[in-house]
């Protein structure tokens, strides 16, 4: 199989594509754990998400009980990254900001990922964690810091934080959430890639979002001709709209490299 990398947002590549508008989303929903969800693919190549993140991240802070993210809210402000809340800090647990005023819902925005502190162990949820469940549904990656002993949470936890900074376990659930979507679109483009004689293993992809859109680059050994492009470029939109989380729009690039 091919290459898979995440690539943060930065400067848009000169190689335009046209775009396609994301269809409605489905009735029903994928809710099962990502590790459920995820292809299983032959062994090869694959490279590390190697591109850092380039810009703030859009976080949604969650909390066990009132004022446990305090210190995760600081180091994250500290390193220049927005935080977003679904409780205003005095309101009570219920209602939260999206049913007060829908737009006011940090998921209606460009939320990058879902950080939950539980500094205890906790074999119930809480009623401040609320919003964990909408993020789940969205399909936002969900970092967790605190025990994983008798954790609801456990089999929806994409990264955990270790002993890096908050920011870092952020930036790592970021990627690794694009995995099973990068995984799927080689697996797809695989069978279109060996009917005209391209390894696959030459073939890489990667994710850039610019919140609401998302681009997915394909890199292929030239030459590719305008139908192989094209045949990318479908199964690649049916990979992204097989997952969890809507885009307004996808733009598939395929990029041509020298043989």
């Amino acid at each position: 199989m091919g290459h898979r990398r995440y690539c943060a947002p930065g400067v848009l590549s000169a190689d335009t594509e046209p775009s396609a508008p994301t269809p409605p989303p489905p009735a029903t929903r994928d809710l099962r754990p990502w590790s459920a969800g995820r292809a299983t693919l032959p062994s090869g190549p694959v490279t590390t998400h190697d591109q850092g993140m380039t810009r703030p991240l859009d976080v949604l802070v969650l909390e066990n009980g009132r004022g446990g993210a305090r210190l995760a809210v600081e180091e994250l402000e500290a390193a220049g990254h927005r935080v977003h809340r679904c409780h205003d800090p005095a309101a009570p647990t219920f209602p939260c900001r999206g049913i007060e005023d829908r737009s006011a819902c940090p998921l209606e925005g460009p939320v990058d990922v879902a950080l939950l502190v539980r500094h205890h162990i906790h074999p119930h949820p809480s009623a401040l964690e609320d919003g964990v469940s909408c993020a789940i549904r969205a399909g936002v990656p969900l970092v967790e810091q605190g025990p994983d002993i008798l954790d609801p949470y456990a089999p929806w936890v994409t990264t955990r934080v270790g002993g890096e900074p908050v920011s870092v376990a952020c930036e790592r659930a970021i990627a690794a959430a694009f995995d099973p979507i990068v995984d799927d679109v080689l697996r797809r483009c695989a069978v279109v890639l060996d009917s005209v004689g391209v390894d696959p293993r030459r073939v890489s992809c990667r994710m850039e979002i610019l919140w609401p859109r998302l681009i997915v680059h394909i890199d292929v050994p030239g030459p590719v001709s305008t139908g192989l492009r094209e045949a990318l470029a479908v199964r690649a939109l049916d990979a992204v709209q097989a997952g969890r989380r809507s885009y307004s729009t996808i733009n598939v690039r395929v990029h041509e490299l020298e043989p």
